[in-house]
């Protein structure tokens, strides 16, 4: 269980620090001359619809993995470790500098809206963008029952929501520039070695 919780803090670490998921929003905060209490309260919204749909597909596929774990008393220990290894190697092949993570529309495809759609624009690409990727953990917490399940998201949430209200403000503020080139280009490697890290733990440790 302890390997599903640091996995699912670690991959939400990751993509909260990756620029397509907040600074779109500092951009057009310049751009819209948005107010920093304006910018905050639309961070909020969008990070929120992105968590919904992420959370809300999770809770599923954890309950799919409680039924699998209460039926296949191998799940737990050998299934749900190499689910999550297969889905590092897929991930970590799939890696390319042209294949990013997005969420958000660029500014300059918001910028052809009129203002008040960028914000609907902005709250659909986040909801129906779901991250991919953590709902394996989910799928592997429902191997462990409800309050896993329930840590993972509220992990997930926690980590969203607040990263991304603290990026978008430091940023804002000029306070904080911060250098995620490297994380950008190799996300898929880094989120694939994390899934397979986990998956090797989850052996060793059912």
């Amino acid at each position: 269980m302890i390997q599903i919780i640091l996995g699912s803090l670690l991959l939400s670490l990751i993509h909260v620090l990756l620029p397509s998921h907040w600074l779109p929003l500092v951009a057009l905060s310049r751009a819209e001359k948005w107010t920093r209490s304006q910018t905050l309260q639309y961070t909020l919204l969008l990070g929120l619809a992105h968590v919904l749909s992420t959370v809300g597909l999770g809770i599923v596929l954890g309950l799919i993995g409680k039924r699998l774990a209460s039926e296949l008393e191998f799940f737990a220990h050998l299934l749900s470790p190499l689910l999550l290894i297969i889905l590092g190697l897929v991930y970590f092949s799939l890696n390319s500098h042209h294949d990013h993570h997005e969420h958000l529309p660029s500014e300059k495809e918001l910028r052809r809206l009129k203002p008040r759609t960028v914000l609907l624009t902005m709250a659909a690409a986040m909801f129906f963008s779901p991250c991919l990727e953590i709902e394996s953990y989910f799928l592997s917490a429902g191997a462990f029952g409800n309050s896993t399940i329930a840590a993972v998201a509220g992990i997930y949430t926690f980590i969203t929501v607040i990263g991304m209200l603290l990026l978008v403000n430091f940023t804002l503020s000029g306070l904080h520039r911060l250098n995620l080139h490297f994380m950008e280009h190799h996300e898929k490697r880094i989120t694939g070695t994390v899934l397979i890290l986990t998956g090797v733990i989850g052996f060793f440790a059912g």
